[in-house]
């Protein structure tokens, strides 16, 4: 008489994982849990194809092989999902102070390019101020480092333009010998400014010939 064991063994996968990425990398260290197995005769090897504890960033299957002793199997498959949790980090540049270019309200300068490192890898980075010209005062500009799964990182940068370039007056009237009984004559000054300038006056008493003015 010859008993042959044709029953396959069950296996219960573990529950699927979902987890994030280590610190710093973008892999995962990931413990899959044990399946539950059963068989009418024995089991002799309970394994996985995924040997390593490491998981790359997405979705891998996993899949599970029981066999009973006298060969049979069975299968089943788990998923592990990694997620990039991890935000890029920004190195800025220092905050610029600048003088502001000769006759104009402004300066051209080179604020330098932001830098950003992130544990998979970064796609951009941007800033919200277009071009090189800054205007007098203080500009606020804000860099964003985005990495390949679309996390993000903000930070600002100070740029501080001073007008240093003083107005100038013309058409001031200069001290003259007047004789009686002529009345003195005075121009009407002007003021120009790299930015702007708002021009006051003292006033001023002259004796001539008895007359005040």
């Amino acid at each position: 008489v010859v008993v042959n064991d044709s029953e396959n063994p069950i296996i219960t996968c573990p529950a699927n994982v979902i987890v994030c990425s280590d610190p710093g990398v973008c892999t995962a260290t990931v413990n899959l849990g044990t399946p539950v197995t059963s068989d009418n005769c024995g089991i002799a090897s309970v394994v996985n194809d995924h040997p390593s504890n490491q998981y790359p960033f997405g979705n891998t299957t996993v899949t599970w092989t029981v066999t009973d002793v006298h060969g049979n199997s069975s299968t089943c498959t788990q998923l592990v999902t990694v997620n990039d949790c991890e935000d890029p980090i920004l190195t800025l540049p220092v905050d610029f102070t600048s003088c502001s270019d000769n006759g104009v309200c402004g300066a051209n300068v080179n604020i330098g390019q932001a830098t950003a490192t992130d544990n998979c890898d970064i796609d951009n980075i941007v800033s919200d101020y277009q071009g090189s010209y800054f205007p007098v005062g203080t500009t606020i500009v804000t860099w964003t480092a985005t990495d390949i799964h679309g996390n993000s990182s903000q930070c600002i940068q100070q740029v501080v333009v001073n007008d240093t370039e003083a107005p100038v007056i013309s058409g001031v009237h200069s001290a003259s010998v007047i004789e009686c009984p002529a009345s003195p004559v005075f121009s009407n000054p002007t003021v120009t400014d790299n930015c702007s300038a708002t021009m006051t006056y003292n006033d001023v008493t002259i004796q001539n010939c008895g007359n005040t003015y």
